[in-house]
């Protein structure tokens, strides 16, 4: 893994089975057609370019700092606004001894164009604010310059902030708020802003914050606004207005200590505080402030070139010049705003793990807050270039006695880690780390190590789901350097449990290994005594084979084999499959319907059952060459499953024959299950059934069921968004709008304005990359009313049908309202109509598969607990509660936008109060998140 062996020339990434995992928005990022190979290499794309269209006015681009830019072909005023640009966004990009002279050269340059490019440099200006976070000391330095030598420019500057400021707080651009708030802090260091000001600031936004019925999130929210803030400007409020400082700060402590901390358990990536407490973000914020508050605020890491500029910054005549933000006003809270969720800080390395000649900073220590904080700015802002990114990282201004690779390893693994999911795709921060390999082969690697062997320490506290991105990352990594690793130091464990979780870790890694090579070379990589967690050769097995003693319908079976390498046509295939007998009583118990409720006869539901394992054990066995054969049988007699499939149950069998088809090769299970989706041979509520029956209670702990469960859900929710995004683009071509609905209801009566103001809102609003799947559900009034308080905090589905009812009445009723329309009008609305009918579908088809999937969750855990109790066993001391019970919490985080539109249902549904109360723990976690 170190510096040992050559470099991969396969490369190593991700499979695209875990494409599933990671949010819609992030899929673009993706373009490499390889299966199992070679993503990481369209991470860093050096033939982007960068050219203004004629017409197309400035302020509608967005400046990406990680394009490459070429100059030519732009006449004069392009090219002069171009340069400015490049100027403004690598200003700082390294900072060096001539740092202060290129601010001196920029200033007098942006002074000499301000006449005739005002506009334009403020935008760009802007824009490093809300882009560039990490070097916004630079910015706040570059103004107070510009800001001194231009009498006018720091209020026109500041009524362009506030402008921008004012419009990210009506949108909830929650990241562009606190960058704005901390800008305006730091002007205070460059006499722009006076120290009262920013602490009115501050006042705003805690009595935001105190406000009565609104959600703790909202609250969390503005108070690390100001947290935050207070690095950058506590030292001079110390000195002019100590008074209100400690006021504020009394204010802020008073209240973390008595906020709900139930949310904590479900976040936490390790379940035990040793060695490292994992410690809310709040709290340990507060900590880091109290503390840098009895330091008399001083600190070594924040970078403040502005003291370079003494004569010019801090003169009587530019020091006379201070400003007032005027009064800003917080919007105020509204049902159905998503608010950033609460965080756990991540802690792996202490003092005792780093070499002698480092000093780490404590936990509580604000150095250790604001390097870990321009880190994560840093992955945040290149994540798109691992290669930008990792020159950026070893850049990074430090004192030489700070351990910084520690620190990037661990900023890097916390945001791996990070539930309910990582900011960016999985595999960026495993090119990110080999990237920083190349740059620092022989100080790098050995912490990246070390951190390795910690964690696998620490595997038995660790939650499922960070195992599982462990898992993930360290075989892509092995794969880079030619699978090589110490094994050796790992035999200890080989005797524990064959369901703890170093075994388990270890039996995985080598199925990804597998994955990214070939059965033969993952039992060339490991030491003998790991060959009994080296899986099976993954061959196909085909019950149907003559044998000694054939299985009922061997002889069929062979037939039917027979013809599908002759590609007969469905029709001679059906006709083989007519021909086969009804099983007797003891041949049908080979294959069984499950346990869920039948419609059909039970000796026709058996007669039917036969013939599709016949058919699916044949065709997957003929197509078993490969994924391509297995996709093209599918494809083929793709007709032939719709005529043999009429119910949930003989879906379940199809996966069944599936199974028992490769139960070898996990891989293949994946891709055969998602084209089955795909294909709509079966239905996404039946692949949760399957997951869940006794077939499969043995692979209930392994990976590949949940890696299969996640890609059928979110393949349900991109069917909902993709019906929403249509409705939504219907609805701009008919031009209808929130405001006519409303006015159009009101003519007709006006009693139904809030229906039609509910239906409006579920619809035109677009949704945010954070939570897109939850605008287009909103509560029933006359639901909300019998409701606690707490629930009416979250979102809520429309469950019952008056309200489906409601809505239909309220579009006749517009519709009614509206002027005669031409044809093409009306054929618009009748397609939107049924695109609305397809998303409520969608929506029913959404909600019955979480319904099933918690249920099912449900019974499986009670029935195992109600075993242990019997048994007199604690049910904590084995591996399989964790690995089931940490999956439903992994399945509440990663879908969580989705599962609180039904929230209210899946309580008064499934987690009632009779059920076993570890199980309902989980549940209120969840439901703390945005309580």
């Amino acid at each position: 893994m170190t510096t040992k062996g050559g470099r991969n020339r396969n490369g190593g990434g991700y499979s695209d089975d875990d494409d599933d995992s990671h949010n819609k928005s992030q899929q673009h990022q993706r373009s490499s057609s390889s299966r199992h190979h070679h993503h990481y290499r369209h991470h860093h794309r050096s033939d982007r370019r960068y050219v203004q269209q004629p017409n197309q006015s400035f302020q509608q681009q967005s400046y990406d700092p990680n394009k490459r830019r070429k100059l030519g072909g732009l006449n004069d005023e392009e090219l002069t606004e171009d340069k400015l640009q490049i100027a403004l966004f690598t200003l700082g990009q390294k900072i060096d001894s001539t740092l202060e002279q290129t601010l001196r050269d920029l200033c007098t340059t942006l002074c000499n164009d301000l006449s005739k490019h005002k506009k334009t440099i403020f935008d760009i200006l802007n824009q490093c604010i809300q882009l560039v976070p990490e070097r916004v000391t630079i910015y706040s330095t570059l103004v107070g310059l510009l800001h001194a030598s231009v009498i006018t420019f720091g209020s026109d500057f500041l009524d362009t902030c506030v402008s921008a400021f004012k419009e990210s707080l009506l949108s909830y651009k929650f990241e562009i708020i606190q960058r704005y708030i901390r800008f305006f802090s730091d002007l205070v260091n460059v006499k722009l802003l006076s120290p009262s000001s920013i602490l009115a600031l501050y006042d705003t936004l805690i009595e935001a914050a105190t406000e009565t019925n609104i959600p703790q999130v909202r609250t969390d929210f503005f108070v690390s606004c100001v947290l935050i803030a207070l690095p950058y400007s506590g030292k001079i409020l110390s000195e002019k207005n100590n008074t209100e400082l400690s006021r504020l700060l009394y204010t802020i402590d008073k209240y973390i200590y008595n906020r709900s901390k139930i949310h904590t358990p479900i976040l936490q990536v390790w379940s035990s505080m040793e060695p490292h407490p994992q410690e809310e973000y709040l709290d340990c914020l507060l900590a880091q402030i109290k503390r840098l508050n009895q330091d008399e605020w001083a600190e070594s890491q924040i970078f403040r070139p502005y003291y370079s500029y003494a004569d010019t910054l801090f003169s009587d005549v530019s020091a006379s010049i201070v400003h007032d933000l005027p009064t800003l006003n917080i919007p105020e809270h509204r049902d159905g705003i998503i608010y950033p969720p609460p965080k756990i800080v991540f802690r792996m390395f202490d003092y005792t793990d780093v070499p002698e000649e480092f000093v780490l900073p404590g936990a509580h220590a604000i150095e250790r807050y604001l390097i870990e904080d321009e880190i994560s700015n840093i992955l945040h802002t290149y994540h798109t270039e691992r290669k930008d990114c990792a020159v950026q990282l070893t850049q990074i201004r430090s004192n030489n006695k700070i351990p910084l690779n520690y620190m990037i390893v661990e900023v890097i693994f916390g945001h791996l880690f990070m539930l309910p999911r990582p900011h960016h795709l999985e595999l960026f921060y495993g090119s990110l780390l080999l990237e920083l390999c190349k740059l620092q082969p022989s100080t790098l690697p050995p912490v990246l190590v070390q951190a390795v062997e910690m964690i696998f320490e620490r595997l038995n506290t660790m939650k499922t789901a960070c195992i599982e991105r462990f898992v993930k990352w360290f075989s892509y990594h092995l794969s880079n350097f030619q699978f090589t690793w110490a094994w050796q130091d790992w035999i200890d464990c080989l005797d524990e449990n064959p369901e703890s979780p170093k075994i388990k870790f270890i039996r995985e890694t080598l199925q990804r290994c597998m994955r990214l090579s070939f059965h033969q070379r993952v039992i060339e990589i490991v030491p003998e005594q790991f060959y009994k967690l080296v899986p099976n050769k993954p061959s196909p097995v085909f019950k149907f084979e003559e044998n000694d003693a054939p299985v009922f319908g061997s002889e069929y079976a062979q037939l039917l084999v027979k013809k599908i390498k002759e590609r007969a046509p469905a029709e001679d295939i059906l006709r083989i499959l007519n021909t086969v007998p009804s099983p007797s009583k003891d041949d049908s118990s080979l294959v069984t319907p499950s346990s869920s409720t039948v419609t059909q006869s039970s000796n026709e539901l058996t007669y039917t059952m036969v013939q599709i394992d016949i058919f699916v054990s044949s065709l997957l066995w003929v197509g078993s060459k490969s994924f391509t054969h297995s996709f093209a049988a599918l494809a083929k007699y793709h007709q032939l499953f719709k005529i043999l499939i009429e119910s949930e149950e003989q879906q379940i069998q199809v996966l069944k024959s599936m199974y028992e088809v490769w139960p070898n090769h996990q891989q293949m299970m994946v891709v055969l299950v998602d084209k089955l989706v795909k294909t709509q041979i079966v239905e996404c509520s039946a692949v949760a059934n399957w997951i869940f029956s006794s077939e499969l209670g043995t692979e209930l702990t392994n990976f590949y069921i949940w890696e299969i469960l996640s890609s059928t859900i979110e393949k349900m929710n991109r069917q909902v968004e993709k019906h929403h995004n249509e409705l939504l683009d219907l609805r701009r071509q008919l031009n209808i709008s929130t405001t006519v609905q409303l006015a159009s209801s009101a003519s007709l009566q006006a009693d139904s304005m809030p229906t039609e103001a509910a239906t409006a809102s579920s619809i035109d609003e677009k949704p945010s990359d954070d939570a897109k799947m939850d605008e287009g559900e909103t509560s029933n009034n006359d639901e909300e009313k019998s409701k606690s308080s707490s629930l009416k905090r979250r979102r809520e589905s429309d469950d019952d049908e008056d309200d489906d009812n409601e809505r239909k009445d309220s579009a006749e009723k517009m519709q009614i309202s509206q002027p005669p329309i031409d044809e093409a009008t009306a054929k618009l609305q009748e397609k939107y109509e049924m695109v609305e009918e397809r998303l409520s579908h969608a929506r029913e088809q959404q909600k019955k598969l979480y319904l099933i999937v918690f249920q099912r969750f449900i019974m499986t855990l009670s029935d195992f607990l109600n075993e242990c109790e019997t048994k007199n066993v604690d049910p904590v001391s084995t591996p399989w509660l964790k690995w089931i019970m940490e999956r439903l919490q992994e399945i509440f985080l990663l879908y969580h936008e989705q599962v609180f539109q039904y929230v209210s249902t899946f309580e008064s549904l499934i987690f009632t109060s009779d059920i076993d109360f570890s199980i309902l723990e989980v549940f209120q976690q969840f439901c703390a998140l945005r309580a």
